[in-house]
């Protein structure tokens, strides 16, 4: 059965369509005071709305309340209150007060003076002939310059260049006294130890007469090598005391030119020998280095063979 408040009256029952009734014709009656399934012949507005007023009711609203605002009112509503909030200043914040911070103090040398001592050095010890260090200390010291920790290079580069042209200088006067005197190809000897055929290289100083040069020691070469002379006569003069300067000059000049000595040379370089000789002196006379050495040479070339025919040892 249909509901009693809303549904269709019994058959035969006007239904009310229009407007209210006046309040005279309403049944004071509630509808709790009718009997069990009956129904007043006219319903009270009040309890019966009028019906079709509208043509449906309003629709239910909806479920739930929007999920998300309108679409578009905004793009969409900030994630963050900031792009970079207040806790991070910048977006990348400074690890360390400089890009390239210096990992140690300022070391001695800033000024870039504090390696000066070994261009100075440099100079120094190649003015005093110590050219090795004076070459080394150079060599530091313009590395020294190239990193900024000196300032005197040029000082460094005259140290090394001393130190070279003072070397090379060296090295040549002595390959070239060696050649001219034979130390490079030959051994120095004393004057004592020479013995009759042996050639030597000139002496330095040596006069071409030799009768005021003593010397100790000369070089001894081979005679098929360039050579100054060759000993041809050897002697020792005897007596208790040294007889003088004189009587020693007179008495050596004597041996050397004696028929003696003379056939003691090739006979074609008779004419051409150079006389020269060692002999002896006051002090020697008291070692008892008594000896006369007498030389054949070319006063206008050097020698290159042997001028001696039998080399032979005579003594007085």
């Amino acid at each position: 059965m249909g509901n009693q408040e809303y549904g269709p009256p019994p058959s035969g029952e006007p239904i009310w369509t229009g407007a209210q009734p006046p309040a005279s014709e309403q049944d004071p009656t509630p509808p709790s005071a009718y009997p069990q399934g009956s129904l007043p012949v006219a319903a009270s507005p009040a309890a019966y709305p009028p019906a079709y007023t509208q043509p449906y009711p309003p629709p239910y609203p909806p479920p739930y309340p929007p999920a998300y605002p309108p679409a578009h009112s905004q793009p969409y509503p900030p994630a963050y209150p900031a792009a970079y909030p207040a806790a991070y200043p910048q977006p990348y914040p400074q690890v360390y007060p400089a890009a390239y911070p210096h990992a140690y103090p300022p070391q001695l040398g800033a000024t870039g003076t504090d390696k000066n001592w070994m261009g100075t050095a440099s100079l120094v010890l190649s003015l005093v002939g110590v050219w090795l260090l004076g070459l080394v200390f150079g060599i530091l010291g313009i590395n020294a310059a190239k990193k900024g920790r000196a300032n005197n290079r040029a000082m460094s580069i005259w140290g090394v260049s001393i130190s070279v042209v003072s070397v090379i200088v060296m090295v040549s006067m002595v390959a070239i006294f060696g050649l001219g005197n034979g130390s490079l190809f030959g051994d120095r000897v004393s004057y004592s130890e020479l013995a009759m055929g042996d050639c030597i290289q000139k002496p330095p100083g040596w006069d071409d007469g030799g009768s005021a040069n003593r010397v100790a020691d000369v070089t001894r070469v081979s005679c098929a090598k360039h050579h100054w002379g060759q000993v041809y006569y050897l002697d020792v003069l005897g007596g208790a005391s040294y007889p003088g300067d004189d009587a020693v000059l007179a008495k050596v000049e004597d041996l050397c030119s004696s028929e003696a000595a003379a056939a003691n040379i090739v006979p074609e370089h008779v004419d051409q020998v150079m006389v020269s000789y060692i002999m002896p002196t006051a002090d020697s006379w008291l070692a008892d280095h008594r000896d006369v050495i007498c030389f054949a040479s070319d006063a206008q070339r050097t020698l290159t063979e042997s001028w001696v025919v039998e080399p032979k040892e005579t003594k007085a």
